[in-house]
């Protein structure tokens, strides 16, 4: 699930196009005892770009997340937050991935903030060699998640935008095995190449 901001390159947005061409289930959740959840919307990572047809503004989209979200008049506040590890992606490239990113064509061209239902994110893992007896394995896996659940470790890795899972061995071949199916999908319907 990610933040999609289009056209709101100030930080400001009408409240009327928040949650704007975002699933009804999802908006439901978004607007939990009739207001707007910010705090779950700030946690979410968010991709901001221009509008398609702004001749006046770079096409470049960013990712980031945003934060102090907050209500002025008839229109929400927000600080966008880039992410420096990834660099800005020319608006042609997310209009190429639009179906596999849940964006309509139209959306291109219009200010406002959707929540699209579509994952998009990187995960990390630690692998042992095949064949690694269990008891090896397990030992190095208790250590592992105790490292990660360090209060000083763990603070460390949450300021940086990342979700310690911690689990087990045969959860993350599992997980492994999904995402390799997803991607192989991906890169099979794209056709994408190294090139």
């Amino acid at each position: 699930m990610f933040n999609l901001i289009i056209g709101c390159l100030e930080g400001r947005v009408a409240a009327d196009r928040v949650l704007e061409y975002t699933d009804s289930e999802l908006k439901t959740w978004f607007e939990s005892a009739g207001d707007l959840d910010v705090s779950r919307l700030a946690a979410l990572p968010t991709l901001l770009m221009p509008e398609t047809s702004d001749s006046r503004s770079e096409q470049l989209a960013r990712i980031g997340h945003v934060e102090n979200v907050t209500r002025a008049g008839r229109n929400w506040r927000f600080r966008f937050v880039d992410n420096p590890s990834i660099a800005p992606i020319d608006t042609a490239r997310i209009e190429n991935l639009a179906t596999d990113l849940g964006i309509e064509e139209f959306e291109f061209r219009r200010t406002h903030w959707a929540v699209k239902n579509v994952d998009v994110y990187s995960w990390q893992g630690i692998a042992a060699p095949k064949g690694l007896p269990a008891d090896v394995r397990d030992k190095f896996h208790g250590a592992v998640v105790a490292a990660l659940n360090d209060p000083q470790v763990k603070q460390q890795l949450t300021g940086l935008g990342l979700e310690i899972v911690g689990n087990t061995p045969a959860q993350f071949t599992a997980f492994q095995q999904q995402e390799f199916a997803r991607w192989k999908k991906v890169i099979e319907v794209r056709k994408i190449t190294a090139d």
